[in-house]
């Protein structure tokens, strides 16, 4: 467990927050994926990951609301607002704190995400299950 702990740690964050949600989620070690016999592909292993389409959390319109709160627009047309006041943990996250540097986000263009000049960024997956989707 210290081991694989070693090489998780430099994985970006992003990755890392991927991959601790996966294991929570399903209780399993990663390197079992792909590993057992009479699997029919990867995906119909976990139905959750098989229907994400990595197209659909596409943000592709972004605007600061107000604090930590931001306005999403996604490519499958979800939209609405949250507050990443609460996810700002961490090193990396800890400039976003000020709310002058928060406001400096921008959007990915080839990872189509949120991303701020330090480097820090959440997975699309993320923002898009934590929008509040507004009328």
């Amino acid at each position: 467990m210290a081991e694989t702990w070693a090489a998780v740690q430099g994985l970006a964050p992003r990755v890392l927050r991927l991959v601790l949600e996966w294991r929570h989620s399903t209780g399993q070690s990663c390197w079992r994926i792909g590993n057992w016999p009479g699997r029919a592909s990867r995906s119909s292993a976990f139905p959750r990951w098989s229907r994400v389409s990595g197209m659909n959390y596409h943000v592709v319109e972004a605007r600061h609301v107000r604090s930590h709160t931001v306005w999403l627009r996604f490519r499958d047309g979800t939209c609405g607002e949250m507050d990443l006041g609460s996810a700002l943990q961490g090193p990396i996250m800890e400039p976003l704190k000020d709310v002058t540097f928060f406001k400096q986000f921008s959007i990915h263009p080839e990872f189509h995400t949120l991303v701020w000049p330090n480097g820090a960024d959440f997975a699309p997956e993320f923002l898009h299950a934590s929008v509040q989707v507004t009328a």
